[in-house]
């Protein structure tokens, strides 16, 4: 049987992002990394970073652990890992789905 999932209304949406937002402006500076998990975060970084006062540097990964048909889990595979400069920075990593 397939599980429905809750609908976020955007409103909803909008003030968990300024929330958000918000808490990482109060405890983090322009020494912040965003590191997107590509393709799907993209729109919610987008939005995120909209509402903050801080710069942040921003990065991107890809991720995939899908192999047989794009549905069957298999090994997770990260690319573009090797290329982020994270090194005495604080990091976020923002993915859209965690499923395995």
């Amino acid at each position: 049987m397939r599980k429905i999932l809750p609908y976020i209304s955007e409103d909803l949406l909008n003030k968990k992002i300024k929330e958000y937002a918000e808490m990482l402006n109060v405890h983090y500076d322009d020494n912040l990394v965003v590191v997107m998990i590509m393709k799907g975060s993209f729109c919610f970084v987008a939005d995120l970073i909209r509402e903050l006062k801080i710069s942040p540097t921003i990065e991107f990964i890809s991720a995939s652990s899908y192999g047989e048909n794009g549905k069957i889990p298999g090994e997770l595979v990260l690319e573009g890992f090797e290329r982020l400069m994270i090194e005495n920075k604080d990091v976020l990593v923002v993915d859209d789905i965690y499923d395995s």
